[in-house]
């Protein structure tokens, strides 16, 4: 049993989780096997296998779960959950100097995250940044202190700590508890495990080519570069710390991001594609979070792109994420990707769907909407009790609501005009727009994959998204759908849906359980 887990351990979240030594723990793993009545763990050893053994429960499907191990999911991630816990006290986790129980704890929270949505994860991300402070994680510098392999082993996990306090920090629009100014450790090397271990000398030699831990390698530089500039820290007049890069430097670290994962990631390597499609959504999102901030600050009045392509790139990234959960992705990281609720995007596209109520544009940001509205519901931080999917949901009304009534105008137009119904334009999602979202339905539709408002540049999936960053004068994205660029922005809907994220109930939207 215990190789059935360490095998799905390796295969679905090591590669997005690396913060263990493969090797080490297999050589752990095999003197058990050789000596399976003599051989004892160590405290600190147990607390890690016990949290493997949690992980590897945790990201399987109910059915994956049954098949594969034989077992019920629900009664399977409860006995691992007890026993990580039981052995992280045994190995004084809060005491120790020992760098292995916080491993432990650290993936057991992350797969809180996945596990439940509620605050647990959030909750001990805080308890796992000062456990390692306290173990000087965050002032390892270039790590020359120690060997090879152990500064390369504490700056990994340091790095995937941060990526736990942004993330939980999107999760929930709240502030980040680390400033970027608050550590000086190295980023991890791009290095494959078999190539280094605890006999390690001298200097890691980094892969040219995609490594092992490619994933955390972009996350940890995502967090960096998005993280901290969507999540700043405020003074305590309310004004945010000073900007962490110019714009220079910000479009020198997008395209740094583009050059290290998007540009060379390769079809036969898994996880560098889901690197390139991380480095792609964080891109697109970061364009995003700069035209519509979550900050409750100022907003640009006039903005640098039209409207449409504002609505356009925040369907995409719904779609990107959608991507990342199927084909290849499903069996091995699906169970990750989900917990990524992009409500950011959500937000801003029905926020610009209450403005912008008819076009090709609009039709096919409704169907994506429908079709991925039922999971964000499911994932969402807190689910469906939390203070993001109240506001999200009031949004939805009212998008809804601009959207019936836009249509029961053209409807009244095309009858006083006396014009054949057969030829008049009556989009498909008119029928659903008065009723609420039937979850569990997928909705298709044919939408033209170009002409007026879908031009053919605008392909996220294969266009370097750094070009939003571009002058207005070399920018050519706008659609031409009427909405012209340089119009003063409606922010009347984003204003009140960010209010509403701030208080504990948000008036209008309902109880949290409807739909």
């Amino acid at each position: 049993m215990m190789i059935r887990l360490w095998t799905i351990y390796t295969r679905n979240v090591d590669p997005l989780m690396k913060i263990l030594h493969r090797p080490t723990i297999s050589k752990h793993f095999q003197a058990y096997i050789e000596s399976p009545t003599t051989h004892t763990f160590t405290p600190e050893i147990n607390a890690v296998l016990f949290a493997i053994y949690f992980c590897a429960a945790v990201c399987l499907t109910p059915e994956s779960c049954l098949k594969q191990l034989g077992e019920n999911k629900e009664i399977l991630t409860r006995r691992y959950r007890v026993a990580v816990e039981r052995a992280l006290a045994e190995a004084d986790y809060l005491s120790t100097t020992k760098i292995e129980p916080l491993q432990a704890l650290t993936l057991y929270t992350s797969m809180m995250r996945v596990h439940l949505h509620d605050r647990t994860s959030w909750v001990l991300t805080s308890l796992i940044i000062r456990i390692a402070q306290g173990l000087n994680l965050h002032r390892d510098g270039d790590g020359h202190r120690f060997t090879p392999f152990v500064a390369e082993m504490r700056r990994r996990l340091w790095h995937f700590i941060v990526v736990l306090d942004i993330r939980g920090s999107e999760d929930r629009g709240s502030d980040a508890t680390l400033t970027r100014s608050g550590f000086d450790t190295a980023e991890p090397t791009p290095i494959d495990d078999d190539d280094f271990g605890p006999d390690s000398i001298g200097p890691l030699i980094p892969k040219t080519t995609p490594a092992e831990n490619v994933v955390c390698l972009c996350t940890a530089m995502c967090s960096g570069i998005f993280g901290f500039i969507s999540h700043p820290h405020y003074s305590p007049r309310g004004e945010p710390e000073h900007f962490l890069y110019t714009e220079e430097e910000l479009i020198s670290h997008i395209r740094q991001l583009e050059t290290s994962f998007i540009h060379t990631a390769k079809p036969s390597h898994l996880p560098s594609i889901y690197a390139s499609e991380i480095a792609r959504i964080v891109i697109l999102k970061l364009w995003l979070n700069i035209q519509y901030p979550f900050t409750g600050g100022p907003a640009p009045d006039r903005p640098r792109v039209s409207k449409e392509t504002m609505l356009r790139t925040a369907i995409s990234i719904i779609e990107l994420r959608e991507r990342m959960t199927k084909n290849q992705w499903e069996d091995r990281f699906a169970w990750w990707t989900d917990t990524y609720v992009q409500w950011h995007p959500l937000a801003v596209a029905l926020a610009e769907l209450c403005v912008q109520t008819e076009g090709e544009l609009v039709d096919k940001a409704w169907v994506v909407v429908e079709r991925t509205f039922p999971s964000s519901r499911e994932h969402i931080a807190d689910t469906a009790k939390g203070s993001l999917w109240r506001p999200i949901k009031k949004l939805l009304k009212k998008a809804r609501a601009a959207r019936t009534e836009a249509l029961l105008k053209r409807m009244d137009f095309n009858s006083s005009m006396n014009l054949d119904p057969a030829t008049s334009f009556i989009p498909p999602a008119m029928n659903n727009m008065a009723q609420p979202l039937q979850y569990g339905t997928n909705p298709q539709m044919n939408i033209p994959s170009s002409g007026p408002g879908l031009t053919s540049q605008y392909d996220t999936s294969s266009m370097d998204p750094s070009i939003l960053f571009d002058s207005p004068e070399t920018l050519n994205l706008d659609f031409g759908m009427g909405l012209e660029q340089g119009v003063p922005m409606e922010w009347t809907y984003w204003t009140e849906f960010f209010n509403d994220t701030q208080i504990e109930t948000s008036p209008g939207s309902g109880t949290g359980e409807s739909s």
